[in-house]
């Protein structure tokens, strides 16, 4: 008995329907949809971000009361300037909050006598932005090795300014313009060596 073998023909591809084309176009746009969801996500964090850290905005200055007499400067201490000593200080803000804060204020002022704090957008108490020197100012008659401090983006606090200055560092500024942590600590770094460098010869 003779056996044949018959293979099957594959049945033809059907041509590309109309609604698959359609679910494709359908699929591309949402996955475009979620890719512009997702950026603008990343970019409202990132303003939020900014807002919450007083960038883009310069610290604004409010009158406050001295509530008791300021400490006289010590004249053997030739570390600090005299003008800066620590005191208590208050005022209302415009929703009828009462602060009271330690800030720095010229030596041996009376109770009572007003007083200019700065507050950045968050509401925390910043330098006086006109008080600070530049950085190549500041180092200027330093010794040949000095110590950097480099604040947060949101800027150092009135606490944490007058604890910097009791220890002998003076206040500069790397300009106008808001740095992240670590840019500020290499452009800060850079200036240092480039000033301390063409005073050296």
């Amino acid at each position: 008995m003779r056996r044949t073998r018959t293979r099957r023909r594959s049945a033809p591809l059907l041509p590309g329907r109309r609604t698959d084309r359609l679910e494709d176009l359908v699929a591309w746009a949402l996955m475009s949809l979620g890719l512009f969801a997702v950026l603008g996500s990343v970019l409202l964090g990132h303003a939020a971000y900014d807002a919450a850290l007083g960038r883009g905005a310069p610290p604004s200055p409010v009158q406050a009361v001295l509530l008791a007499d300021a400490p006289r400067a010590p004249a053997a201490d030739q570390r600090v300037p005299a003008l800066q000593q620590l005191a208590r200080v208050t005022w209302t803000a415009a929703d009828g909050v009462v602060h009271v804060v330690e800030v720095r204020v010229p030596p041996a002022q009376r109770a009572g006598s007003a007083v200019t704090v700065w507050l950045d957008r968050a509401g925390r108490v910043v330098v006086d932005p006109s008080a600070t020197a530049p950085l190549e100012a500041c180092l200027e008659g330093a010794p040949g090795r000095v110590v950097l401090a480099i604040g947060p983006e949101g800027g150092f606090t009135g606490r944490e300014l007058g604890h910097l200055q009791d220890r002998g560092f003076a206040l500069g500024s790397l300009g106008s313009r808001v740095l992240r942590s670590d840019v500020a600590t290499v452009a800060a770094l850079a200036r240092a060596h480039a000033c301390l460098a063409a005073r050296t010869g």
